[in-house]
């Protein structure tokens, strides 16, 4: 994908990503929904399969030779750090009946996260090389 589109349109695919499998959560009725389930699925598989490989990538495209080293000093630590608490810190909320909460948390990060892709994409446009 990232072949294909480049380091910003893969940003792109993974904030929308981020963006479906918190979306199918909130919009899971009570009892659960099998399509919903399968959307969420495809979301998480997009998060799981993408952060991690893609990040770097993002942050050569974004930040160059230069400053990658600096960049990735202090925001690969920060995400890193995001990934291992955001589960215990979800799982606490869910068990105090803040699930939803949680879900449109994560719904309005992966907005943000696309957002930002998106100018980012837009912003360094004129500079990319063809």
């Amino acid at each position: 994908l990232g072949d294909r589109l480049g380091a910003g349109g893969a940003c792109i695919v993974l904030g929308a990503g981020l963006l479906v499998a918190p979306g199918a959560m909130c919009a899971m009725p009570q009892g659960g929904s099998v399509p919903l389930e399968i959307v969420w699925g495809l979301g998480v598989a997009v998060i799981l399969g993408g952060v991690s490989t893609l990040l770097p990538c993002a942050l050569a495209h974004a930040f160059g030779r230069r400053q990658y080293l600096a960049a990735g000093r202090v925001i690969l630590p920060a995400a890193l750090l995001a990934a291992a608490l955001a589960p215990l810190g979800a799982a606490w909320c869910v068990r105090a009946g803040l699930g939803r909460t949680v879900f449109l948390a994560l719904a309005a990060l992966a907005v943000l996260g696309l957002l930002g892709s998106v100018l980012l994409r837009l912003i360094t446009a004129p500079y990319r090389e063809k």
